[in-house]
């Protein structure tokens, strides 16, 4: 798989075959959308295709410093194998035409590229808010809010609202919830 991949780096944009080993499961991708430069099939009179509006393409530069990113912060090893094979024949064909313009492959890319840039403290924000929204619930339902107002601003400062967070995230790495 992986000398067919390297032998045709370059039409493996059209289609990417991932087997995945784990429970047999097999992942296939094919991205039937014809890739084209600028989106219009008539290249200009130079032969070069008109450039696209601003944000609205995703460059070469940008995808290498994502992935370089992802590898010190430790996120590229949290993707999937599906999606580590997409941002690499991303990447390639990025490098191949200096940008990537389809909205298909650039809504998939970018939707990667946030699960690479995450931070940890963003990452624990989003559990701290369900943990808080979670107690609210319950805090509510019986009662607590009554006898106890200053429990509800609690629940809504960002420092407990993180500190909620990072517990819920250390009890996970431990295995306990």
């Amino acid at each position: 798989m992986y000398r067919w991949f390297k032998e045709n780096r370059k039409n493996m944009v059209k289609s990417v075959l991932s087997l995945a080993s784990n429970h047999n499961t097999y992942m296939f991708l094919y991205i039937h959308e014809k890739i084209t430069l600028a989106g219009s099939e008539e290249p200009s009179k130079t032969g070069l295709a008109s450039p696209p509006p601003p944000g609205d393409h995703v460059s070469y530069g940008e995808l290498r410093a994502t992935l370089e990113k992802s590898y010190r912060n430790g996120n590229w090893r949290r993707l999937g194998f599906f999606e580590r094979a997409l941002y690499r024949a991303g990447l390639d064909l990025a490098r191949l035409r200096g940008r990537i313009v389809n909205k298909r492959l650039l809504s998939l890319l970018r939707g990667i590229m946030g699960k690479m840039l995450r931070k940890f403290s963003d990452k624990a924000l989003e559990l701290g808010r369900m943990r808080a929204e979670e107690l609210k619930r319950i805090y509510r339902r019986n009662g607590v809010f009554s006898w106890c107002p200053l429990v509800r601003r609690l629940l809504e400062e960002k420092d407990y609202i993180l500190w909620l967070g990072n517990r819920g995230m250390l009890m996970r790495s431990l295995g306990i919830v």
